[in-house]
């Protein structure tokens, strides 16, 4: 009595799955885009990783397994050494990237020698501000955005229940542009810098302060009135994450009041999306008296 073969008894030929292949390609690709944003641009070699790099006998490839059995093995380390490296204390990571930037020559604004300024905040903060640039003012060197306007920014993130333990404030232009608008290639030059410090920081969500934040942070040059208080990947990850969400600078609010009514609806779809993300951080003030807050 004969038995039919049927296509799961076919035995198996060991070559590779080309849909495997595939999703360890892309694996491989987005790891390689995650080491970049982080400065990474070179490994250094090991043992394990010659022996990875040498050639196969007979020059023919090992298979290749699914991604599925490559999430499973998790092999040892080696006797004496870790198996991952342990990531840099996030102190450290913005003093050395503090270091680079008052390095940077770029563009016009730094072969100006303008006063360069640093992100200030939470080390793991679950919300990242990101404005345009900060204004000079050589009497308070502790500005961010500057003397009103972050007094105005304190007032707003007070209005959704987060204390400066919840979130990091930085700037997408590292120097001080005077007397006008920044060159155009200023945005370009320091968009590198707020993509390290946002692969240092990774923060639940950005909130984009500003078009010209929003330019860097999305990609996108439609006007903010269209792209505020939506969320939009964001073009300074590998991923597009975390999601930004745009609003108006403290800055333009300090000389146009009636923009507050809608910048406290921007702020309240933020304090949702955060308490979405990972529980309440802090229970949320009543709106009437939040609202009252940020005027």
């Amino acid at each position: 009595m004969s038995v039919k073969k049927t296509e799961t008894d076919r035995p198996e030929t060991g070559t590779p799955d080309p849909a495997a292949a595939f999703l360890v390609a892309q694996e491989v690709r987005r790891l390689l885009r995650f080491h970049l944003a982080l400065g990474l641009d070179v490994y250094p070699a090991s043992e394990p990783l010659r022996s990875f790099l040498e050639a196969h006998p007979g020059g023919r490839p090992g298979p290749v397994l699914p991604s599925s059995a490559l999430r499973r093995q998790r092999p040892g380390p080696e006797p004496g050494r870790q198996a991952v490296e342990p990531r840099q204390p996030v102190a450290a990571a913005l003093d050395e990237l503090g270091r680079a930037v008052q390095a940077c020559s770029l563009c016009g604004l730094a072969e100006n020698g303008q006063e360069r300024t640093r992100g200030t905040g939470a080390e793991a903060p679950g919300l990242l501000v990101v404005g345009d640039w900060a204004l000079q003012d050589k009497e308070n060197e502790d500005r961010i955005f500057g003397p009103g306007e972050d007094e105005m920014l304190a007032r707003m993130m007070a209005a959704i229940g987060l204390g400066g333990g919840d979130y990091h404030v930085t700037n997408a232009l590292k120097c001080s542009p005077v007397g006008g608008p920044p060159p155009s290639r200023a945005a370009a030059a320091c968009r590198p810098w707020l993509q390290r410090e946002i692969a240092i920081l990774r923060p639940r969500l950005i909130c984009a302060m500003g078009e010209l934040a929003t330019q860097v942070l999305t990609g996108s040059n439609q006007p903010l009135a269209r792209l505020h208080g939506r969320l939009h990947g964001c073009r300074c990850s590998p991923d597009r994450l975390p999601q930004v969400l745009p609003t108006y600078h403290p800055r333009l609010l300090l000389r146009q009041q009636e923009l507050k009514k809608v910048v406290w609806q921007d702020l309240q779809k933020i304090r949702r999306y955060l308490d979405r993300s990972r529980g309440h951080i802090r229970p949320p003030a009543p709106t009437a008296v939040s609202r009252q807050s940020i005027r």
